[in-house]
């Protein structure tokens, strides 16, 4: 009837009957799906992929036709929204079902839920244009002026925002004239600002060797082209000088650092691993860039004196597993056998014992004894972890979500390069780019919202 007999009516009427005989075929209902889409009946159609998926409710690909049938010709949304919702449980790993339940529901007039579908999708593709442009929109529907800015800013510095957003968000940034307010608790740095590939008892371990480090990597900050002239007092009366106390005052930052402003030779905001840590500025900072620019850099290099990232800032990956290797060796002597000679090892040891203040020693030996109980350290993975850290405090300080998402991108030579070819390319190229990914990630999260909240 379907084919020869020309019959198509009847041809549906025979594999509906079968179908009731027998709903979980899925020969009937693939032959009745196919003469009801030549019929064009919709309706039909859903009705009897209701009844399959009764049988057979893990059937996701006839859920999902089901989901838009519903969606398009049957103008039915919530019963849409409802079936994508399924779906979504069968397959939580696939974006794709999520992403059109987002849209569904903002066809259906929800937009909260549509927000939170699409900050789902963002949280497994954070670079997926289709989403990053509804939220844009309903975040502006819903008066959410602050997180409609954010989202603009992100497709700004991909290369694909409107016109008007481009200007907005640039001329914004120039305008800004606020500063930093409040103070960020412990606990709120080290649950919502240091990264989790940097919890990790290792970072105890390196806070504990704050003296430690200068002495077994010296750093010698007239390479910087600065001397001791060019500290900057604690009673000076420069500009930078309050700008810098109020973003230490946000982090709690306890420990004792200096500042130097440097004449030449340094290009941005340096944090180095003296004892006490020094923090170099270009003399012209405040003068040369617009406010926003300023915190931002001065919010990236002081977080990572507050996480301890900067005592790490010029080791290689090798040299900081040394350090951590020769440090449990006070307490297991073998640890770290053959990731150094048995002599580099040995005498690292000894220096690090001999430099180490007794007022640090109990912190020292309760983190050795962390290290050693959280097993193997990927040390790559965790200073990728402090410059994530560093990132989320210059946003958490600034809000200058472009300035940092443009800051990442020109630092690496493959993104810049892709970034002068096209947007497309930027973006491709961006997907394996765990910094980009994680700060677009960071700044969408209601923590973020939280923390801007916080100090403004």
């Amino acid at each position: 009837l379907a084919g020869p007999g020309r019959d198509p009516e009847e041809a549906a009427t025979a594999w509906e009957k079968a179908l009731e005989i027998d709903p979980a075929r899925v020969i009937a209902m693939e032959r009745l799906e196919s003469v009801l889409t030549d019929l064009d009946d919709p309706a039909r159609l859903a009705r009897a992929i209701s009844r399959h998926l009764e049988a057979v409710p893990n059937s996701v690909g006839r859920r999902m036709r089901l989901a838009r049938l519903l969606r398009g010709p049957m103008a039915s949304p919530d019963r849409a929204a409802d079936e994508f919702r399924a779906i979504v449980q069968y397959a939580p790993s696939d974006p794709e079902p999520r992403a059109e339940l987002a849209a569904v529901l903002e066809e259906g007039g929800r937009a909260p839920e549509s927000i939170a579908e699409h900050l789902a999708v963002l949280r497994a593709e954070p670079l997926r244009l289709e989403s990053l442009r509804a939220l844009r929109r309903l975040y502006e529907r819903t008066g959410n002026r602050g997180r409609a800015e954010v989202v603009a800013a992100i497709l700004v510095a991909l290369g694909v925002a409107e016109p008007d957003d481009q200007r907005g968000v640039r001329e914004a940034r120039r305008r800004w004239v606020e500063e930093p307010r409040g103070v960020l608790s412990a606990g709120d740095f080290e649950t919502l600002v240091r990264h989790p590939a940097e919890r990790h008892p290792a970072t105890a371990l390196l806070a504990s060797l704050t003296e430690v480090i200068p002495r077994l990597h010296p750093v010698n900050l007239e390479d910087w082209g600065v001397t001791r002239t060019d500290r900057l007092g604690q009673r000076s009366d420069d500009p930078l000088r309050p700008l810098v106390q109020r973003i230490s005052a946000l982090f709690a930052i306890e420990e004792t650092f200096e500042v130097y402003l440097a004449r030449t030779g340094v290009a941005q905001v340096e944090a180095e691993a003296t004892f006490p840590a020094s923090l170099l500025v270009p003399a012209s900072l405040m003068t040369s860039l617009p406010r926003r620019e300023v915190v931002l850099q001065l919010a990236r290099q002081l977080g990572r004196v507050r996480g301890g990232g900067y005592l790490a800032g010029r080791l290689s990956a090798r040299e900081l597993g040394i350090v951590l290797a020769s440090s449990l060796r006070s307490r297991y002597p073998d640890y770290g056998r053959g990731l150094a000679s048995e002599e580099v090892l040995g005498d690292m040891a000894q220096k690090t014992l001999r430099h180490l203040p007794r007022r640090h020693r109990r912190a020292f030996e309760q983190a050795v004894v962390g290290v050693a109980e959280a097993g193997p350290l990927d040390v790559n993975r965790w200073r990728l972890g402090m410059m994530h850290t560093a990132h989320r405090a210059s946003l958490v300080a600034s809000g200058d979500v472009l300035g940092c998402l443009e800051y990442i991108i020109r630092a690496d030579r493959r993104l810049a390069a892709a970034a002068a070819v096209s947007p497309a390319d930027l973006i491709e190229a961006a997907r394996s780019f765990p910094e980009v990914l994680e700060a677009i990630t960071f700044v969408l999260s209601d923590e973020y919202a939280s923390l801007r909240v916080q100090v403004t």
